[in-house]
């Protein structure tokens, strides 16, 4: 990954976060972007791409009430025989960095716990 962009900038999360109106909304949205990325796969000669996506939409039940709802999209460009290679790959890499900062997390509290402890 590029090391001077914050991918998990609170703001952009945020603002991310508003669910789109309406189940057709998203599908238009979700829709551009996939022929942005497979035009940006062509641009960049990425021979494979996956990607996981999900937003908030909002939906109406039965009742006619509203509440938000958080479908998952994914899709597959490239040599489809690949796709569980990337998968498994993508899963193996996100669990490594979720352990390593559960244990930064770890550490950093046992540190401020250490420094606690000596002002006593």
């Amino acid at each position: 990954m590029t090391k001077d962009i914050d991918f998990t900038d609170e703001e952009t999360y945020r603002q991310m976060s508003v669910p789109f109106e309406s189940v057709d909304e998203l599908n238009v949205a979700a829709e551009a972007f996939q022929i942005e990325l497979y035009e940006l796969r062509k641009k960049y000669c990425v021979r494979e791409l996956l990607f996981v996506m999900q937003s908030g939409v909002k939906r109406i039940d039965t009742d006619g009430k509203t509440y938000e709802d958080s479908p998952i999209l994914c899709g597959y460009f490239g040599d489809l025989m690949r796709a569980e290679v990337l998968s498994a790959y993508a899963l193996g890499n996100i669990q490594t960095r979720r352990q390593e900062m559960i244990a930064e997390t770890i550490d950093r509290a046992g540190r401020t716990v250490k420094a606690a402890s000596k002002r006593k």
